[in-house]
């Protein structure tokens, strides 16, 4: 099962969905533009992201600076 990573604001709206991709001989790579599901650039300040994999789920909280 591959994971998946959200990414939400801090009252608790999902803003994006990414992928998660396998990086040659690193494990996997993920990048976010900053962009909401929308299409839109969200607005600085905190956001939580969050893991969740076949060993388990993890999040964490961000600061998005512009």
């Amino acid at each position: 099962k591959k994971g998946a990573i959200s990414i939400y604001n801090v009252t608790g709206q999902r803003v994006a969905k990414l992928s998660i991709r396998p990086s040659a001989g690193r494990g996997s790579e993920v990048i976010w533009d900053g962009r909401g599901m929308d299409g839109r650039r969200m607005s600085p300040g905190v956001y939580f992201c969050r893991l969740e994999a076949a060993q388990g789920t993890i999040t964490r909280k961000f600061l998005m600076l512009r």
